[in-house]
């Protein structure tokens, strides 16, 4: 069940929740992918949330006190049956909640006040009296469903120094499912259901002492010499319980840690760094801080033997293997995710993870996929709320900041919440304004996760969309370039969610101030050559997208899953690094052809082009596309010059092109409309092009024409044009 159909189903027949009378309820910290906020105050606490663990499912409320309140019953009536695995599975309850009892037995359930036994269906109970946590943890996960509540608050106040997240009784059931009780009282109040899924804080106070995990993680370490011919990747650090251990000068992660459930996680920003001598001292200290005291050996990949050895000189009882039953700490490369649900697992259920690689490479030979979503590594830990980028890292010297430093670097989802308070206050950015540039960057990075399912992603999504809707985005252009850091990072931010976006259309008068309006064919059918020698080539197609509309591409079998893909726009620098803008930074798309027909869109539009992959020998290719705008297109012996006169050069897309025998030429339409025979100018460029040939010794015409495209702002260099 989706998250939006399972927060349906939830709250069906509840109007408000009624968070009044004596009770007094803890913010629930919610991480993950799978817990899903059903209950926020008007201060965005957590005080209701499911989720799920293995094949079961778990609902928190964050008071037992509303066990009992006939203002929930219909909301608990609803969450049983959510929570029942099977039709006429039997229900029981704790002693001392035979309210509850005589509620859910008139609507129908099978339900009986008994302790807890693994062949119940479902299990309610109050968060205190957890006596059979690991049983617990071992029911839901084998498909059992679990409702129960509590407050820590009052825990906290008489277990001074305890960690609340790990050690209040029902943090060590719940948290499994990223589900946890915080100290923090939560306000009360009547709070009317929240038609979508509601918002909850970006910034819960959740009482973790992060201080004291980087002080022992710090212990002894003065700083982080990288210097080897390995490049490490930047981390993105996006969760709550997710921390940097140190930055580069730019803000961006080079080692990073976190808890999830009852286990812990640290991430080294290349593999070599597992085993790399400078840093011995603080992967022994992270090896110690994971569980290496615990029970159990520590588990090694099989070819880090290196780390295998150091570890082994250390005294500490170590296996080169997979992940196996038994362990308390595993250390691996970030290479495969074959193992991604049993680590889930592990670190869940207390485990610690060490693991370290790059992302850089891998991308270089999956250019459609972004390495946030679809790297092995990250299909590991985006769920602990860290992220292998593929933006890379100098490998050089970094100091080691004290524990107290570290505590307080710059943390994605902490920025981004001080950001929102900025919109909404209209306050001066003050402190914030040097990480703005950062916080764009993450921004788009997290947005690139693309997991639309996991109800985290969708709240963020959501956020950043009501920022671009309340703040709007800059038009850059060469009359009006943005330099404002807020601006750049807004203009960035409104790409990414259009392109992101599941609603893309709905969010263009949000994004775009105006968007002009050109007629698009119904349907329009092009050849383009699929045989080619040497590297891959755009194919011009003659059509042009409009900014935020949707055209469809449709194609023989023969090209799908071929590797062809259809790119919308032509201007190829990526200016995400410029201080000033004078267009956005990214305008081309690119959408791999994996089925007949084929959606593609652009919130900057551009031209529409057909990317034919290297070693292509398909021959003509007839594709229609349906929805876009002709082009003024002319080329050299075959465009037919009265056409061109009298209707082409006259066509509305913005942009032309002008084709000789080895080169393009791209150009705004407005200076080609007055042109009237294109061929004299297309000559000269074959004599050009010949000459280079000759001089090289080279065929002509060239196995893939040559483009030049005018451009506003290019990457480096001073004239507008981008050749390649």
């Amino acid at each position: 069940m989706d998250p939006t159909a399972l927060y349906n189903s939830l709250i069906k027949g509840v109007e408000v929740f009624k968070f009044t009378g004596n009770p007094v309820p803890s913010e629930l910290l919610l991480i993950g992918d799978r817990a899903l906020p059903v209950a926020v105050n008007d201060k965005g606490q957590v005080l209701i949330a499911v989720s799920h663990y293995g094949r079961g499912r778990v609902a928190v409320l964050a008071h037992e006190g509303y066990l009992h309140d006939p203002s929930f019953g219909r909301f608990l009536q609803n969450a049983v049956g959510w929570l029942i695995p099977t039709p006429g599975a039997s229900v029981g309850v704790q002693a001392g909640h035979e309210s509850l009892v005589q509620h859910l037995a008139s609507s129908g359930c099978s339900v009986k006040s008994v302790p807890f036994s693994a062949s119940l269906g479902v299990y309610c109970m109050d968060a205190y009296s957890v006596r059979e946590a690991k049983e617990l943890i071992e029911f839901v996960k084998s498909g059992g469903g679990l409702l129960i509540a509590g407050q820590a608050w009052h825990w906290s106040s008489t277990h001074a120094g305890e960690d609340v997240l790990l050690a209040f009784p029902g943090n060590k059931v719940t948290t499994v499912s990223g589900i946890y009780f915080t100290a923090k009282y939560g306000d009360k109040g009547v709070f009317p259901v929240s038609r979508g899924i509601p918002l909850s804080s970006l910034d819960v106070s959740h009482g973790k002492d992060i201080k004291h995990d980087l002080k022992l993680l710090l212990d002894g370490v003065t700083d982080f010499n990288l210097n080897c011919k390995s490049v490490p990747s930047a981390l993105l650090v996006h969760g709550p319980l997710a921390f940097p251990i140190v930055l580069d000068r730019s803000n961006r992660a080079i080692l990073a840690a976190a808890h999830y459930g009852k286990g812990r996680i640290v991430v080294l920003s290349h593999k070599s760094q597992l085993s790399h001598p400078p840093l011995k001292k603080f992967v022994l200290n992270a090896v110690r801080w994971l569980g290496a005291a615990k029970p159990g050996k520590i588990g090694i990949q099989s070819n880090l033997t290196v780390l295998h050895q150091h570890l082994s000189e250390e005294g500490y009882c170590c296996q080169l293997s997979e992940l196996q039953d038994g362990m308390s700490v595993y250390c691996c490369t970030s290479y495969r995710d074959h193992q991604a649900a049993e680590i889930h697992e592990f670190v869940a259920e207390g485990g610690g993870l060490l693991i370290g690689g790059q992302a850089w490479w891998w991308s270089y030979s999956n250019t459609e996929q972004d390495a946030v979503a679809g790297y092995p590594g990250n299909k590991i830990l985006n769920k602990f709320g860290i992220s292998i980028t593929a933006s890379t890292l100098k490998n050089t010297v970094y100091r080691a900041p004290s524990a107290q430093e570290a505590a307080r670097l710059y943390h994605f989802q902490k920025a981004l919440s001080k950001f929102r308070e900025h919109v909404h206050s209209n306050e001066p950015l003050g402190a914030l304004e040097p990480c703005v540039k950062t916080l764009g960057r993450d921004c788009a990075s997290f947005l690139r996760m693309k997991a639309h399912e996991s109800p985290r992603y969708s709240m963020m999504c959501q956020i950043l969309t009501m920022l671009v809707t309340k703040t709007g985005i800059p038009q850059a252009s060469n009359c009006n370039p943005v330099r404002n850091p807020k601006e750049i990072m807004l203009l960035n931010l409104g790409t990414e969610l259009y392109s992101e976006s599941l609603c893309q259309e709905a969010l263009v008068p949000v994004l775009m101030r105006s968007v002009p309006e050109l007629v698009a064919d119904p349907a329009v059918e092009v050849q383009v050559n699929g045989t080619i020698e040497g590297c891959s080539a755009w194919r011009s197609t003659g059509l042009f997208v409009s900014p935020g509309k949707t055209a469809h591409v449709i194609v023989p079998s023969a090209v799908t899953g071929a590797g062809w893909q259809v790119q919308t726009g032509c201007h190829s620098d990526d200016l995400s690094d410029k201080e000033e803008l004078k267009r956005p930074p990214v305008v081309i798309r690119r959408f791999p052809i994996n089925r007949e027909r084929t959606a593609v869109s652009s919130l900057w539009g551009g031209l529409l082009y057909i990317v034919v992959p290297a070693g292509s020998q398909l021959g003509p290719v007839n594709i229609t596309v349906q929805g876009a705008v002709r082009a003024p297109f002319f080329k050299a012996g075959q465009s037919s010059i009265s056409e061109w006169q009298r209707t082409v050069r006259h066509y509305a897309a913005p942009w032309a092109e002008l084709e000789a025998d080895s080169i393009i030429l791209t150009v705004p339409s407005d200076s080609v409309r007055h042109l009237d025979n294109p061929e004299p100018l297309l000559c000269l460029w074959n004599r050009i092009t010949r000459g280079i040939a000759e001089l090289a010794a080279r065929p002509h015409p060239f196995p893939r024409p040559e483009r030049i495209v005018a451009d506003v702002q290019i990457c480096a260099g001073k004239y507008s044009q981008t050749c390649f």
